[in-house]
C-alpha cells in the first residue's frame, strides 16, 4: 500500500531527526522510517510529498530505505 502526504514542505529533503521529549514536532519520519518498505519524497512547485509503502497486514516490517524514483512515482503524485 502506497501512501502519499503533501504539505508546504521546505525546499530541501526531508531528513531524519531525534526528536527531544518535550519536542512538539519530529516524530512523523522517523516513524515512516521505521514501519515503512520504502519511502522517499517528490517536490512539486511550493508543495512536497513524502509517499512510503507499507506491507501488508501480517508481513514482516521492512527496514526504511530511500530510493531514486523514476518516472511512474512522479506520475502518481504529479497532480496532488
Amino acid at each position: 500500500m502506497r501512501i502519499c502526504v503533501t504539505d508546504q514542505g521546505s525546499a530541501g529533503a526531508p531528513a531524519l531527526t531525534l526528536a527531544g521529549r518535550e519536542s512538539p514536532s519530529g516524530r512523523g519520519l522517523a516513524i515512516v522510517d521505521a514501519l515503512a518498505r520504502r519511502w522517499d519524497h517528490l517536490a512539486h512547485g511550493n508543495r512536497r510529498t513524502v509517499w512510503f509503502e507499507l506491507d501488508p497486514a501480517g508481513a514482516e516490517p521492512g527496514m526504511g530505505y530511500r530510493y531514486q524514483p523514476g518516472p511512474a512515482d512522479e506520475a502518481a503524485v504529479k497532480d496532488l
